[in-house]
């Protein structure tokens, strides 16, 4: 037996709440070595912004996971960024990069 569920809205509560299961102080530290790996961005740069515009969970049945979109601004001396950081988070809380988008300034 199957009941229907509405992924739009498990979506919708989970970027709305991920505060609450997920640390922002990791997901900064994250993009921050993110944007200096695969941006050129030095290694001290800083997350000024973060939020979450994607959340979708993803029941393949070997690898169970998260597609989360991560919109961050990014700075450091003289240079700033705003992306769209793409992670898979598994449900052991292994957190892998995947892609990114720079969006204009």
């Amino acid at each position: 037996m199957r009941v229907k569920i509405d992924t739009d809205k498990i979506e919708q509560l989970l970027s709305a709440h991920w505060t609450e299961f997920l640390d922002a102080r990791d997901l900064r530290s994250v993009c921050a070595a993110t944007a200096a790996k695969y941006h050129n961005m030095s290694p001290d740069c800083k997350v000024k912004q973060l939020s979450i515009s994607r959340f979708e969970f993803l029941p393949q049945p070997s690898n169970k996971h998260f597609v989360i979109w991560l919109e961050v601004t990014i700075s450091e001396a003289n240079k700033e960024i705003k992306a769209t950081l793409e992670f898979l988070l598994s449900l052991n809380g292994d957190f892998v990069y995947t892609n990114s988008a720079l969006n204009d300034i």
